[in-house]
């Protein structure tokens, strides 16, 4: 970092942004982070100005602005943490996040709309320092392309007090850094797969495989699939479901799945006026058509976490009965492309 006066970090890692916020910190560079997940994105502009170096650093005084420990001193849980990938985003929205970003670089490059341009470039004297707790002031702009307006800005409290790399008295040094002595992904945790079900509750990738190729291998003249003697759920979101499938899956993604009652709205045993309106008031129509003649039911996800979750919730529906089980695939869509089909899309 030592050859540049400004770092931007465009990173969606919680492990990575503590590692760059720590790194800036040290080599006394300002820092511009954002981030976008689907329709949202924040902004924050952090050390800056730049905090001294720890030997400079006086107790009762607060140089600069804060760091990413600062305003997070903890990391989310690793579980709850998705990465876009995972969770999907609007490609304006992170075009909208890139241009504030530039436009912040901008403005801290030339000293527009800066208090402390002479901190920025280096010079950085007693007469800026501010009693911890005043702090000049800082914030996060928060971006929601669902919202109105889509902006808004909270106010953040500036340096925390013992900070653990900011503060007069850090423990974050670049020997720490450069021994790898200081683990960030060991600190914001590790995901690791859920395991809810008992075995008798999930199969492996490999025997959806061969249900899938007994249907294909009787398929009418019409090259459609016969009637399956099964029904294979993907829980999924709409576009992730839009991007692939298997043959002869039907979509049902977690969080609707997720929200439904455990007395669902409508019982296999009722009809409606039409299918429009059986389909409007039961997002589960489509499952219990295909499940019908007590079909097992095979649930999929991306990783095999939310198709643990769905068979639990399809237990709590009724849906798994003495003559029907509710499984899950093991290891989802990551399984399959493993064990099963390596061409299988990585997105």
């Amino acid at each position: 970092m030592a050859p540049y006066d400004l770092i931007l970090d465009c990173t969606d890692s919680p492990a990575t942004r503590y590692l760059i916020s720590d790194a800036a910190v040290l080599a006394g560079k300002p820092l511009i982070s954002a981030s976008a997940l689907r329709m949202d994105g924040q902004l924050l502009v952090l050390n800056h100005p730049p905090t001294p170096p720890l030997n400079q650093r006086r107790a009762g005084t607060s140089y600069g602005g804060p760091c990413y420990r600062c305003v997070f001193p903890k990391p989310p849980p690793a579980d709850a943490v998705l990465s876009c990938g995972e969770g999907g985003i609007l490609g304006p929205v992170v075009g909208v996040m890139g241009v504030l970003m530039a436009l912040e670089a901008v403005k801290l490059l030339t000293g527009a709309g800066s208090a402390a341009v002479e901190a920025f470039r280096g010079h950085i004297s007693p007469s800026m320092d501010l009693p911890v707790g005043q702090a000049r002031d800082h914030s996060m702009l928060i971006f929601s392309a669902t919202s109105s307006p889509p902006f808004r800005s909270i106010r953040l409290k500036g340096k925390r007090a013992g900070c653990i790399a900011c503060s007069p008295t850090a423990t974050v040094t670049a020997e720490a850094l450069a021994s790898g002595t200081l683990d960030h992904v060991a600190f914001c945790g590790l995901r690791n797969p859920i395991q809810v079900l008992g075995e008798a509750n999930r199969v492996n990738p490999e025997r959806i495989k061969v249900l899938i190729n007994e249907a294909n291998a009787e398929r009418g003249s019409n090259g459609q699939m016969k009637q399956k003697d099964y029904v294979l759920l993907d829980v999924r979101d709409e576009a992730q479901f839009g991007l692939c499938a298997l043959d002869g899956s039907i979509n049902v993604p977690w969080a609707v799945l997720d929200g439904l009652k455990e007395q669902s709205p409508i019982s296999s045993g009722q009809t409606c006026s039409s299918e429009l309106k059986c389909q409007r008031n039961d997002p589960l129509s489509d499952l219990r058509k295909e499940a019908a003649d007590h079909k097992d039911i095979y649930t999929i996800c991306r990783f095999g976490n939310d198709s643990q979750l769905a068979v639990e919730k399809l237990q709590k529906l009724g849906f798994d009965t003495g003559s029907r089980r509710v499984q899950d695939v093991r290891g989802g869509f990551k399984a399959w492309k493993q064990k099963v089909d390596p061409d299988w899309p990585e997105y």
